[in-house]
């Protein structure tokens, strides 16, 4: 069990136990995990490997069904702004180095303020963990690890901060959870020194090939001249994620030992399926495979850079073998769109990409469809189709690719729907 940070101890080095495992994590997260497995403490060498969707569900709804914790609650949030607001203050003024200095020992969206850099406050805090184990925890973390590093602030149910909120439990620890919540965005507290390294991207592209939120340590991430940008993921093999804006803040990566995350200046995100993106099906409407790309034998292949530093990626799908190149492609309106070029080569096959997943997909026309309210995926060279899966609530899009001929053209243009959807 080795690890990147040995500030952290025993905490950096071994995976946290699985005891009230299904009370702490929400269910969705939970069956994530297992059935692909999670890279949220980047720092710890030892990874858990994924053990397929159909097990993880089972195996989840046990799990969530046997471990309970006692009643106990959290306040919600307010609705009106005039209310919450002062919430979102408290816990941003607890967490900060004049409250309970939670960023002393902890990540926040990938800054390093103290010299430990346990698991990051707010990358998946409000999706990840159940409200009620957050509140159990916090009020007394030795009952759940008792040799944790974390500092106790509510012994014997007493705030050791009486001048926030008067010393109110209830309030403190709902406002902590509130504001962690928010997400990777939310304004970040007292005590974050250091500046962001930020990429900026002119004529040619600009490539980090590190960890990014999304992304392990293979993630790929392509900032394009006209601000479109994309991680390609070298270790599943597919492209997860694009976004339009500035393109990313290298300083959590370029100043830590390895172990952070760069992180997406964008606060809108379009993710794509993770996993191999290539897959020979049965039937065109069969179930995607679970298996990893390495126990399909699948292979990474590289990549080349043109002229403009733009890349073509290489990876194989069985017996085929795909160049995946992107670029920028500006419109008249002067909007930038992502375009994908790809080649395959191989015998005589069919194979199906799956380009998206949503639970709001809809055909344009043929060869378009509309990916939730913003996103667009365009194709020219292979019919697309909308399948819908038993038992999951997210639709997914696919194009079907008879491989014929030596090679064969597939091009896939993804643009972002301005807000007022002209």
């Amino acid at each position: 069990f080795g690890t990147d940070d040995v500030a952290l101890g025993d905490e950096g080095r071994l995976p946290p136990a699985l005891t009230d495992v299904g009370a702490k994590l929400q269910r969705v997260w939970l069956g994530h995990a297992i059935a692909h497995g999670q890279r949220e403490r980047p720092y710890i060498h030892t990874r858990m490997p994924g053990f397929g969707e159909a097990f993880a569900e089972s195996l989840a709804d046990l799990l969530a069904a046997t471990d309970t914790l006692p009643p106990i609650e959290i306040v919600p949030l307010p609705d009106d702004r005039e209310a919450f607001e002062p919430v979102l203050d408290l816990g941003h003024e607890l967490v900060g180095d004049k409250g309970m200095s939670c960023i002393t020992c902890h990540l926040f969206a990938g800054d390093k303020a103290g010299t430990m850099g346990a698991i990051d406050l707010v990358y998946t805090t409000g999706e990840r963990l159940r409200p009620e184990w957050f509140a159990h925890f916090l009020r007394n973390p030795y009952r759940f690890k008792p040799t944790t590093f974390m500092t106790n602030f509510f012994p014997g149910g007493v705030s050791t901060r009486p001048q926030l909120a008067g010393g109110d439990v209830q309030r403190q620890v709902d406002a902590i959870w509130h504001y962690l919540a928010q997400g990777r965005n939310v304004r970040k507290p007292s005590g974050i020194k250091q500046p962001p390294i930020e990429l900026t991207v002119g004529d040619e592209a600009v490539m980090l090939r590190r960890a990014v939120q999304g992304a392990g340590k293979r993630g790929i991430s392509l900032g394009l001249p006209g601000g479109v940008n994309a991680t390609f993921d070298a270790e599943n093999l597919g492209l997860n994620q694009l976004w339009w804006g500035r393109f990313l803040d290298a300083q959590p990566v370029w100043t830590s030992q390895g172990h952070g995350r760069a992180r997406i200046l964008s606060r809108e995100v379009f993710q794509l399926p993770n996993g191999p993106a290539f897959a020979a099906l049965e039937a065109p409407d069969a179930p995607w495979p679970t298996a990893t790309r390495r126990e399909r034998g699948d292979r990474w292949l590289g990549y080349e850079l043109d002229k403009a530093r733009r890349p073509t990626f290489g990876y194989t799908a069985g017996e085929v073998t795909i160049h995946d190149a992107l670029s920028e492609v500006t419109g008249e309106d002067g909007s930038t769109r992502l375009s994908r070029t790809i080649t395959l080569s191989g015998d005589r096959a069919v194979l199906y990409l799956r380009a998206a997943t949503h639970e709001e997909l809809r055909m344009i026309d043929a060869n378009t469809a509309a990916v939730g309210p913003a996103l667009r995926v365009h194709c020219d060279g292979a019919p697309m189709s909308i399948v819908t899966t038993e038992g999951k609530p997210q639709r997914e899009l696919r194009m079907r690719i008879t491989i014929d001929a030596d090679p064969t053209l597939l091009t896939i243009e993804y643009s972002r729907e301005p807000e007022d959807g002209k």
